[in-house]
């Protein structure tokens, strides 16, 4: 996301995960070349556009073809919806980071009420049986980073066993 909204993005990011990175977006390709997302206005499904430094799910993480039309089918669910979006989210993953004892956070985080667009594609999974972090983390607390490491790690993985 360019503009300033992305760089509002990308400071935020910044803020609540002590890092800065190229992967600052994530999203459910759909099919057809159209993907969901996360936007501030809420999930839209797009065009799939340009992505110049997309890492793709397909042939690491492995779910099935029904999984993988569960997860599918949850997002364009979140788009029908148009599924919030709030800065607030970020506010709170860094609250979570800094150990800020603040009542109702945890729900505030795991809410599916509206979700940056890294809490939308790991929800997606989740709803299809796919968990994707077993590190014991909260519900929802997960970044662009977070997932885009994860996929760097599972492939190297892959990539190593003989």
């Amino acid at each position: 996301m360019g503009g300033q909204g992305g760089a509002l993005i990308s400071a935020m990011e910044e803020i609540a995960y002590d890092h800065s990175t190229h992967w600052d977006h994530a999203f459910v390709y759909v099919g057809g070349g159209m993907i969901v997302q996360a936007e501030p206005g809420g999930a839209q499904v797009r065009p799939l556009g340009t992505y110049e430094y997309a890492i793709w799910s397909t042939g690491i993480l492995g779910p099935t073809d029904a999984q993988r039309d569960k997860i599918c089918a949850s997002a364009r669910w979140y788009a029908l919806q148009r599924t919030g979006y709030s800065y607030l989210d970020y506010a709170a993953i860094a609250a979570h980071r800094f150990h800020v004892p603040a009542p109702g956070l945890k729900s505030f985080i795991a809410s599916t009420h509206r979700m940056i667009c890294s809490q939308l594609t790991d929800q997606c999974w989740k709803e299809a049986g796919c968990q994707l972090f077993d590190d014991g983390r909260w519900p929802g607390y997960v970044s662009p980073y977070s997932l885009g490491t994860l996929l760097q790690r599972t492939l190297a993985a892959s990539v190593s066993q003989p």
